[in-house]
């Protein structure tokens, strides 16, 4: 397996994925939202992946900035 492309906007992998013969790994819920929109077919990825958790750290500073708490929850 060898990765021919990462990006930080979801809709630009759709897109890459609808176009060229590529597999995308994304969220489930993306995956059955969006997929149908770019013609795509969600299925279970098909690999043993053995995701660790995911952290952020950042200064105290940065922690009074609002944009720091975004994802739509209070």
């Amino acid at each position: 397996m060898n990765v021919v492309m990462t990006g930080s906007e979801f809709l630009t992998v759709f897109a890459a994925a609808s176009t060229a013969p590529l597999i995308i790994a994304v969220p489930t819920r993306l995956a059955s939202r969006y997929g149908p929109m770019f013609g795509l077919t969600p299925s279970p990825v098909p690999l043993d992946l053995d995701i660790t958790s995911v952290s952020m750290i950042w200064s105290a500073q940065s922690d009074r900035d609002p944009a720091s708490h975004g994802c739509g929850q209070d």
